[in-house]
């Protein structure tokens, strides 16, 4: 998590000082600027991460829950080995 952090401040911090100066801003307006952008894209990151994580736990818990254990047997049908023809009417 801490890498995705670090990841989301950089480009915050990037993105808006490149843009900054690009723009033709004074340079201490555009590092403000730029130290807010990398506090913003540092939560940003952190929360879309959470999210990320979030749901990958739930689907795990789903893959899980639906198998069948080894004296269940399986709900779900098992693929055919040989396809049936198709007939024409």
């Amino acid at each position: 998590m801490k890498f995705i952090i670090l990841l989301g401040g950089f480009s915050g911090f990037a993105l808006s000082f490149l843009a900054g100066l690009a723009a033709g801003n004074d340079p201490l307006k555009v590092l403000i600027q730029a130290c807010l952008a990398c506090l913003a894209g540092a939560l940003l990151f952190r929360w879309f991460g959470q999210l990320c994580v979030r749901h990958l736990r739930a689907a795990r818990a789903d893959r899980s829950s639906t198998t069948a254990g080894p004296d269940e047997p399986s709900s779900e049908p098992q693929p055919k080995t040989a396809q049936e023809p198709i007939q024409s009417i």
